[in-house]
């Protein structure tokens, strides 16, 4: 189940990130001075969780 809820929150923010791109296009210059979106950073309570069951998802190693 948390794998699940997981992969939707993943799903979540990257639909975020492709609308706030495609809104972003129509304006010149975007709030930071630019119009494109080029990382996105996530704020979890434990590191240690979160990558453990990133690396089960996605099929690779705990990083370091």
């Amino acid at each position: 189940m948390k794998a699940v809820r997981l992969a939707i929150l993943i799903l979540v923010i990257f639909v975020a990130g492709l609308a706030y791109g495609r809104l972003s296009k129509r304006a010149t210059v975007g709030p930071l001075g630019t119009d494109e979106m080029v990382q996105m950073g996530i704020v979890v309570k434990d590191i240690e969780k979160v990558s453990q069951a990133y690396a089960e998802i996605l099929g690779t190693e705990v990083p370091a």
